[in-house]
């Protein structure tokens, strides 16, 4: 699904095709904020597995690429095939016994996320420092949204697909668009209605700054029942 299927679906929806009063940059703005709130709400819909490069030592952080690493699953071999499971460890509990020394094939045993972090993990034992190549392993990661900057850009949902949460996005592009109006009375109801939509589709309370606005209005637009 291209950005552009969810811009003109919210251009119609807010009488302004011609993106006049709502510009198409403040549309892709919206968008990228709907993308990222998604993987706030529903994070396993960003979810991939990922070939990770280990540099050496035993704290590694992930690529800018991803916001959280999940589990590793293996080493991979110098030639790329599968090599030994890597298992989960206990970052405090190791933490109590001294460190083990680096293995010369520079295969990792057990990792842990660093406690408060979400980018950074530790892998035991450590990588060993002057390897004439680079170690790897295989991992299942959450991608970090990507912000939307052209109509043709494809939306990537890898953990789902972008047509279920079509809706969603949507009404969030609503939620922005009504928001920042300050035109019509009604504006802040309706958008406070959308960003209700929105709630139901993902399933979770967003944390959404809105300003109460009184108006003697229609009311509120109602929610959507969640795909």
């Amino acid at each position: 699904m291209l950005a552009s299927t969810l811009v003109n679906e919210v251009s119609t929806i807010l009488n302004d095709p011609g993106q006049v009063r709502w510009t198409l940059p403040s549309l892709l703005n919206y968008l990228s904020e709907g993308i990222a709130a998604v993987a706030q709400g529903k994070p396993s819909v960003f979810v991939t597995v990922a070939t990770l490069s280990l540099g050496p030592g035993s704290t590694q952080l992930l690529p800018e690429t991803y916001t959280r690493v999940l589990d590793l699953h293996f080493n991979l071999n110098r030639d790329g095939s599968e090599g030994p499971n890597v298992l989960p460890g206990v970052y405090a509990l190791q933490q109590a016994f001294q460190k083990p020394g680096c293995r010369s094939d520079a295969l990792v045993e057990t990792y842990a996320a660093y406690p408060g972090s979400e980018r950074y993990f530790w892998v035991d034992p450590p990588v060993p420092r002057g390897l004439n190549y680079i170690p790897q392993v295989q991992a299942l990661v959450q991608l970090a949204p990507q912000p939307v900057t052209s109509i043709n850009q494809p939306i990537f949902m890898p953990g789902s697909s972008p047509q279920l949460y079509q809706g969603a996005l949507v009404d969030w592009c609503l939620y922005r668009a009504y928001a920042e109006d300050q035109e019509a009375n009604t504006s802040m109801e309706r958008a406070q209605g959308y960003l209700r939509s929105f709630q139901a589709y993902v399933g979770v309370a967003a944390q959404a700054p809105l300003q109460t606005k009184k108006s003697s209005g229609p009311s509120p637009v109602q929610p959507r029942r969640a795909a």
